[in-house]
């Protein structure tokens, strides 16, 4: 899911947030934000990987992929609602943004499928406290 909230924020949204804050004139609000923006979720998640004791289902990769299905209608009437796309690349004026949208679910449940494997990989790995049995 991290990974899909980066592909889309950083062509999308990223740089006019960035003109909006040179607005204001506030430089240490525009350092703050930059460097949330760039390394506190991914630390964040690194660390709750690391520190806890837990493994992913990768069969819940398809819970994604089913809010998804009911986003997309969602997201084509606010659309059209307000005359103007929330993301650039989804403009809802022909049948690519529907296959653009299609494409975002399987990344998706694609991505977190693969972080599933990735973690629950760590977990086993010899590197994790307990996964060795002392042997007595």
């Amino acid at each position: 899911m991290e990974l899909l909230i980066t592909v889309v924020y950083w062509p999308a949204l990223h740089k006019p947030t960035l003109k909006w804050l040179a607005t204001l004139g506030n430089d240490t609000l525009m350092y703050h934000y930059m460097v949330h923006v760039h390394w506190f979720p991914l630390a964040g998640i690194a660390a709750i990987v690391l520190t806890s004791n837990f493994s992913f289902d990768k069969s819940h990769g398809w819970t994604f992929g089913k809010y998804g299905i009911f986003y997309l209608p969602i997201n084509a009437f606010g659309t059209w609602q307000r005359g103007k796309p929330l993301y650039p690349f989804m403009p809802w004026t022909d049948y690519k943004t529907v296959v653009i949208g299609l494409v975002l679910l399987g990344f998706g449940v694609g991505s977190y499928m693969l972080s599933a494997i990735l973690v629950n990989s760590l977990r086993r790995s010899a590197w994790t406290p307990g996964y060795y049995k002392r042997i007595e």
